[in-house]
């Protein structure tokens, strides 16, 4: 056993230099230290992934209830977690603070080692290791050396292996540290073994090193150490002598150190009492916090994965392509078949698997689609364009409510049977006398890309996805449009039957002439088919998802559209039995009165129209969508253009000179007006209507004063 003297001899420069390779590099260090730069939301990328994160867990709360419990625990222990670092200031700064002010080191989850802060050696805990080969209350039998080597050789502490016995420099190192846990009493004894490690001359005595270790058992303590955690780069960079880095950088590297490998370091104070703080943050935001997003994460990837084999929103194929080499299906047509066929067998068990999650939703629209199933049969009553319209309607309705769950099969069905003609072929070719021939033809024939073909299937079925998912969300909306429908389509009929045999009743009974009358009801015709019209581009914009916003009056915003089209309907039809005879009977006796009839007629019809422009108003400039506000703009403004046509037809009939053309180019002039220009503006909109309407009132006014103007110059003529 060798006694050495404590001087310049033995310095930590010759120790250094003798230490293993470090595990991790620079550039590794470097990227943890940017990763935990700062803990929680003091960190706008910390911050940006957990919101990240938080979104993905709020999908997965939606789309998968079994998942629920497990999210939302995870959920309250982050928030938990983050409120207390809130509340204790940086953590990571406490963290830093403490490991200046700290040199050794032991783990919670590594009880059987310590470290030195700066070597990065490890050493045994010298509450478990054993010191001497046996040991009792008497007597202690210390290790030979081939006793010693083998005990080193197979020593395992806490999963690090590849221990040593402590060189020369290494214990030189700190044999006279005052804060090195091992020392206890006076004397620098190694606590529980009981051997005097410093005498009073300042000598160390009592301990084995690898230089001088007996061969034959002799008084001596066995104190082993490992370097597998750093190399003397860690070292150098952490010497309080560095002029690179600052201590906030140096402490940051042992931090690095103990995250990187897992360690859960026990913070002390000066005193060596425990630091409770350090230690709480610590495990919170190193710990816990990683240990809760990687939770997180794999309930993403599960959800991810569960959403791959089932028909969602967020229907992703490429995880089925996972289990086919795609370069040589597509370089085989015997791949590419059996391929083809083996997909096309998941496709239609995916649809499958969810018509049957959807049952419910798919057995009510089936009902709603058999009332579109018949074929249209042409009513006798009505026009051949009145019945080309109810059936484009019934047709439209029926395509855009059929859900496509049996088309969707079929094409995949379609796809499938290709595949199996392309094996037919096969077969067929190798009975053939040509085979080798017609193999390459075969060969050489243009194919989609396997990958292209799934992708195609995919879109197929997720449109079928997207209908049911509508339809389920909007079951009551669709339900209320059939039935809207219907009752337009029975109304129609009405019109044409019941409701004409009762103004033509009327009419007779007031003595007005067939012809008259007849006249009256071909424009109520022309009026009511193009207010028909405006049905179904309002039906198509709607069940393309635009809208569906619930009133008040729990309508959405399409039905009550349409019932103000309805009522504007309503209004036409009641002037046309009950106001329109009035008209005629004031103006009948007057000279020019049939003139001055019509004019009557137009101005009490605009105002009909002006009262729906007036309600289409205000449904328009509450839509906050501007192509709700552009499509709504548009399809309202037919109902004002149809009047200015009416009159234009009614000036050109009666071929009414000067007073025509001028009347002419102010009504083009009105009918130019581009009121979508007020678009983003309701009160320029209202404001630019009114004007309108005022334009229009004071044109008939005009065009009345000219017309009774005009009659008087022929009546005073044909007397003269």
């Amino acid at each position: 056993m060798t006694e050495f003297d404590m001087g310049e001899n033995g310095s930590a420069a010759k120790m250094i230099t003798r230490l293993n390779a470090y595990s991790y590099n620079n550039i590794t260090a470097r990227l943890n230290e940017i990763t935990f730069e700062a803990d929680g939301i003091e960190n706008p990328a910390n911050a940006a992934e957990m919101n990240r994160l938080s979104s993905q867990r709020q999908q997965l709360l939606v789309q998968k209830n079994n998942m629920k419990a497990q999210i939302k625990a995870i959920d309250e222990t982050l928030h938990a977690i983050e409120q207390k670092i809130a509340a204790l200031g940086s953590g990571t700064r406490k963290i830093l603070e403490a490991i200046k002010s700290q040199r050794w080191y032991y783990f919670k989850n590594k009880p059987r080692i310590l470290m030195d802060k700066n070597t990065g050696l490890l050493w045994q805990n010298p509450t478990y290791f054993p010191y001497f080969k046996s040991e009792t209350d008497s007597q202690r039998v210390p290790y030979s050396l081939d006793e010693a080597m083998t005990v080193v050789k197979n020593l395992n502490l806490d999963g690090y292996t590849n221990w040593h016995i402590v060189t020369i420099p290494e214990f030189e190192y700190v044999a006279r540290e005052d804060g090195l846990p091992y020392w206890t009493g006076d004397h620098r004894e190694i606590a529980r073994c009981g051997q005097t490690i410093i005498n009073k001359y300042g000598k160390i005595t009592s301990v084995w090193t690898d230089r001088d270790y007996p061969k034959e058992h002799a008084g001596g303590t066995l104190i082993v150490c490992n370097s597998q955690l750093t190399n003397d780069e860690y070292v150098a960079n952490v010497s309080q002598g560095n002029q690179i880095y600052t201590e906030d950088e140096r402490a940051r590297m042992t931090l690095n150190l103990f995250v990187q490998n897992g360690l859960v370091p026990i913070f002390r104070n000066n005193d060596w009492s425990m630091n409770e703080e350090a230690n709480r943050i610590y495990q919170q935001i190193y710990i816990e916090r990683p240990q809760l997003l990687q939770q997180l994460q794999q309930l993403e990837l599960s959800q991810l994965r569960a959403q791959s084999m089932g028909l969602t929103a967020n229907f992703d194929y490429r995880p089925l392509l996972s289990g086919y080499d795609i370069p040589s299906i597509n370089n085989s047509v015997i791949q590419y078949y059996q391929a083809v066929y083996s997909i096309t067998e998941k496709m239609l068990d995916i649809l499958q698997k969810y018509e049957d999650g959807q049952h419910e939703t798919m057995e009510a629209f089936a009902k709603i689609g058999l009332q579109l199933s018949s074929r249209y049969t042409d009513n006798p009553h009505l026009t051949d364009r009145e019945n080309q319209l109810l059936a484009d309607q019934q047709r439209v309705l029926a395509s855009r409510l059929e859900l496509g769950m049996d088309t969707a099969k079929s094409q995949i069905l379609a796809i499938r049977q290709q595949a199996q003609t392309l094996e037919q072929r096969l077969n067929e070719i190798s009975l053939g006398s040509d085979a080798m021939y017609e193999l390459v033809k075969m060969e050489q024939e243009p194919r989609a890309s396997f990958t292209f073909l799934v992708e195609n299937m995919a879109r197929i079925m997720k449109a079928v996805q997207q209908k049911v998912a509508f339809f389920a969300q909007h079951r009551d909306f669709v339900t209320n449009l059939i039935d809207i429908y219907n009752a337009r389509m029975n109304n129609y009929k009405v019109f044409k039957t019941s409701m004409r045999d009762e103004f033509v009743l009327l009419c007779q009974q007031d003595g007005i002439e067939a012809d008259v009358y007849e006249q009256w009801y071909a424009k109520w015709q022309k009026n009511y088919f193009a207010s028909s019209q405006r049905f179904l581009p309002l039906a198509e914009f709607a069940l393309q998802g635009h809208l569906l916003e619930n009133l008040p009056n729990n309508h959405t915003v399409a039905e009550q559209i349409l019932y103000i089209l309805g009522e504007y309907e309503s209004n036409v039809n009641n002037f046309y039995l009950n106001e329109r005879k009035g008209i005629y009977q004031q103006y009948a006796f007057q000279a020019g009165g049939d003139l001055q009839d019509k004019i009557a007629v137009e101005i009490a019809l605009y105002q009909i129209s002006e009262k729906f422009q007036q309600q289409m108003m205000k449904m328009i400039f509450s839509r906050q969508k501007a192509e709700e506000r552009m499509f709504l703009l548009k399809w309202a403004e037919p109902f004002f253009i149809i009047r200015m046509d009416n009159i234009r037809e009614f000036l050109q009939e009666e071929e009414l000179g000067d007073v025509s053309q001028e009347t002419l180019e102010r009504l083009t002039s009105l009918k130019r007006q581009n009121l979508t220009a007020y678009m983003a503006d309701g009160q320029a909109y209202s404001q630019a209507l009114q004007q309108r309407d005022k334009d229009f009132n004071a044109l008939m006014f005009r065009m009345r004063t000219d017309l009774q103007n005009k009659v008087k110059t022929r009546s005073k003529r044909s007397n003269s």
